[in-house]
């Protein structure tokens, strides 16, 4: 559980070993929800239990292609060093937490 300094609590989870691979980005709060994919594409928001729009977004270079046009410089990655760095620490004391 995370409490954000405007008050408001969320959680993360990360897992792997999946026979599936699902990669998404939810957003729940108390009156709606939102899911998206990393990858950009699709978008399903939900309000009061029913479907309120599913608009398009642009899809973005797959985790591979950037890889590919970070190391022939012809784009920028999306994940710098500080950010794996950031989230190596965030699951640490996700860990910690549980012990």
């Amino acid at each position: 559980m995370m409490k954000f300094s405007d008050g408001s609590f969320g959680t993360a989870s990360v897992s792997g070993d999946a026979t599936v691979f699902e990669q998404s980005v939810f957003l729940q709060g108390s009156r709606g929800s939102i899911k998206t994919s990393i990858y950009g594409g699709t978008m399903e928001h939900w309000q009061e239990g029913r479907t309120v729009n599913n608009p398009a977004v642009p899809a973005v270079a797959s985790v591979q292609e950037n890889f590919r046009d970070v190391i022939f410089a012809t784009s920028e990655t999306p994940s710098p060093a500080l950010l794996g760095l950031h989230q190596a620490r965030f699951m640490d004391a996700i860990y910690a937490s549980a012990a």
